[in-house]
């Protein structure tokens, strides 16, 4: 297995931050447009038994979502001023952690619930736009976003519509992972993702919105864990997971097939999110669904990258 990082540059606004299943569609396209349907279908039958690679969803440059076995104990610690209160009302707002902080969290798990709080009042640690990261890290992590409403009205003025903007700073660049399990597939996979510049992932092309670049691929075994566990993308269960030992969030997620007049909406999917800890003996959870609308076959991507 090759898991690699993929470092996009932020072309446009976005109207939210892509999701596994999104960016699984692009890689989808731009591998049809390289190597042929015949290949792509090809590809696709792999992943009923032994997927060929997994993606995550994407993030902001150097974090990583906040995994939810992280629970800070709080016992040990003298709550003296308005402060350190503030702080711990802070502490339950935290999407995303620095990459640096998880190698800590990676380490031991015990330990960094246990110190949490003291380095965070003590300053080591703080909180930027619900990311954690170290204090030296302020400048590394651009962070700084703007959510703003737009609306949009229809050619005959009859209709209305209403799209929710992120603008973030401009030295802002984003991330997603891809796990190559079949070394015979790593050389045209890494050659496609290099090609998918200035990609729309997401919809509203054709107003200027969600457009990325690729802009460098690297290595990324060093995030890995001992034993699989974080999920960095958005999947369905399987009977290989322990819930009892896992710590997850769920959330219903109904999806839109693109440019489809005979079916609007997907099958609805009750998925683990990102952050999510996953108790199991596979190095993935979850699988592919298969949907027709109309003459096609699609499928919907609820695979779940662990590392």
């Amino acid at each position: 297995m090759s898991l690699f990082c993929v470092k996009l540059e932020l072309m446009s606004p976005i109207t939210s931050l892509p999701t596994s299943q999104s960016i699984f569609g692009t890689i989808c396209h731009f591998y049809e447009n390289e190597y042929g349907k015949n290949s792509l279908e090809k590809l696709l039958c792999s992943f009923e038994y032994n997927p060929i690679f997994l993606n995550s969803s994407l993030f902001l440059e150097y974090t990583l979502p906040i995994p939810q076995d992280f629970i800070p104990q709080i016992e040990s610690v003298d709550i003296k001023d308005k402060n350190m209160i503030s702080h711990m009302k802070e502490t339950k707002k935290i999407k995303y952690i620095s990459k640096e902080i998880f190698k800590e969290y990676a380490k031991d798990l015990n330990n960094f619930n246990n110190s949490y709080y003291s380095r965070l009042f003590s300053g080591q640690y703080i909180i930027q736009n619900h990311i954690l990261m170290f204090s030296n890290e302020l400048n590394i992590i651009h962070s700084k976003s703007i959510e703003v409403a737009k609306t949009r009205v229809s050619v005959d003025n009859k209709e209305y519509y209403q799209d929710k903007i992120l603008y973030f700073d401009k030295n802002s660049n984003f991330e997603f992972y891809i796990d190559i399990f079949d070394k015979s597939y790593e050389n045209d996979l890494v050659n496609v993702i290099k090609k998918m510049k200035y990609i729309n992932i997401g919809g509203h092309k054709s107003i200027g919105y969600n457009l990325f670049s690729v802009f460098d691929i690297v290595n990324a075994d060093n995030i890995r864990l001992k034993h699989p566990k974080l999920l960095l993308s958005r999947a369905i269960g399987d009977s290989s997971i322990d819930y009892q030992n896992s710590y997850y969030q769920l959330k219903e997620q109904t999806l839109k097939f693109n440019q489809s007049v005979k079916q609007v909406n997907r099958k609805r999917t009750i998925v683990f999110l990102e952050g999510s800890i996953i108790s199991t003996t596979k190095n993935y959870i979850g699988s592919l669904i298969e949907e027709k609308n109309g003459d096609e076959i699609t499928y919907q991507n609820v695979l779940g990258l662990l590392v």
